[in-house]
Parts: C-alpha cells; sequence; structure tokens
C-alpha cells in the first residue's frame, strides 16, 4: 500500500501568497531552504491538509478548495468523520460549530467525477 503524502497550505500573513510545506504550529509552515527548514508565519484560518487526491488537471485538492464535477456541480472539499469528503451546500458548517447535517459525498468519488479546482473558500468564498 503507498503511503500518502502528507502537507499543508497557508496564505502567508503579509502578503497573502499561498505556501506549501509541513505545519510545523498552527500559526506557522515549515519549508526546506538548502539544508534546513525555514518556519513561515501563516494565516491560521487559511491552513488546508493536502487530500492525497488530484483534479483533472493534475493539481494537488487542498482542504476548502472548490471543485467543479463534469456535470458543473460545485462543491467544497472538507474532512467529516474521518473521510474527506464533498459538501453540496453552503449552510453545512463545519464539526466545530456543531452543524454537520448536511448532504456530502466521499471525496474518493473525485475519479468518476472528474473534478476540477476552481478557486478556496478563502478567495472565492461565494462559489457554493
Amino acid at each position: 500500500m503507498e503511503n500518502r503524502e502528507i502537507k499543508f497550505r497557508g496564505q502567508i500573513i503579509h502578503s497573502r501568497e499561498w505556501i506549501y510545506g509541513w505545519l510545523s504550529s498552527p500559526d506557522t509552515i515549515a519549508i526546506k531552504s538548502g539544508d534546513d527548514y525555514d518556519d513561515i508565519p501563516i494565516i491560521p484560518e487559511t491552513v488546508g491538509q493536502f487530500t492525497g487526491l488530484k483534479d483533472k488537471n493534475g493539481q494537488d485538492i487542498y482542504k476548502d478548495e472548490f471543485v467543479e464535477s463534469k456535470h458543473g456541480d460545485i462543491f467544497l472539499v472538507d474532512f467529516r468523520k474521518g473521510s474527506w469528503v464533498l459538501i453540496h451546500e453552503p449552510s453545512c458548517g463545519s464539526e466545530r460549530e456543531g452543524t454537520t447535517e448536511c448532504k456530502w459525498d466521499y471525496l474518493y468519488d473525485a475519479i468518476i467525477l472528474q473534478l476540477e479546482i476552481i478557486g478556496n473558500i478563502h478567495e472565492n468564498p461565494n462559489l457554493l
């Protein structure tokens, strides 16, 4: 069995640029710099973990991204009940908020749906 790559992304505090690496604390991502690692301060709310899957264009799919199916349906990628899922509606909230009653499908259906990343909840909150 192949191990899934564990990596994260987040937006740098001052520039709001995306940075990719390893989560070293809730508000820093470590990136390799030569033989060492640099901790980069990020906006904690923007942290997203790599799901282990890619969209139809080969782009890594992260938590809080919006994806569109080959049928034109738009979903939000989230982690619920121990699995990566596709959220169908914006009113679902998050498990932390206690509003988890909503319609969702497992992200592993992504292969069948031929998903394409079209944005994320931090830069495009009204896509869903």
